[in-house]
């Protein structure tokens, strides 16, 4: 068995190495290729009369589910770059998350967006709403005026004239005051 046979069925990624395990995969002998040379093997047994790329794919064909194993070894030399990635990612959400849960900004502009709620629906059973559910926010973008914009451009434009500073959420300060009076609908 070829050396290289041997270090796929041990899963010896870092001997073959990423460019190598690439290579092999992109490359990998087809089923067909795979039997034309072990049945040559079992018939004629005289493994010298075959070329060079043939005793390569002869080796390879006796690896089991030889492209999971080629696969399953770059998945290896590659976890620690994806974990990296993935906890990257996921420190900037939850930063984004605490970001957003300490913002007085964003409590403020759901608060517009709910007194606005609670007006259109006023007289209804959803006319005193306490709070918002994330799933209807996007109905701001469904709900028209006469006029044909939607519901969030026309409460982004009243905010934008009434208390523009409010919009600008990555920013700490809050417009004028700690209850943002001045944005009252």
């Amino acid at each position: 068995m070829n050396n290289l046979a041997t270090l796929v069925l041990r899963l010896d990624a870092a001997s073959i190495g990423l460019d190598g395990l690439e290579s092999i995969l992109h490359n990998m002998p087809t089923k067909q290729e795979m039997k034309l040379v072990t049945d040559f093997d079992k018939n004629d047994g005289d493994i010298n009369r075959l070329g060079k790329p043939e005793r390569y794919v002869l080796s390879l064909a006796s690896v089991p589910h030889l492209s999971q194993r080629i696969q399953a070894m770059l998945f290896k030399l590659n976890v620690d770059e994806l974990h990296h990635g993935i906890a990257d990612d996921t420190l900037k959400v939850q930063k984004a998350c605490t970001d957003l849960k300490n913002s007085n900004k964003f409590v403020r502009l759901l608060g517009i967006v709910l007194e606005v709620g609670n007006s259109l629906n006023k007289g209804t059973n959803k006319g005193g709403a306490k709070g918002i559910q994330l799933s209807s926010l996007m109905k701001l973008t469904q709900t028209r005026t006469n006029s044909g914009q939607t519901l969030l451009e026309y409460i982004v434009v009243h905010i934008q004239r009434k208390c523009p500073e409010l919009l600008k959420l990555h920013e700490v300060r809050c417009c004028c005051c700690c209850c943002c009076c001045c944005c009252r609908f």
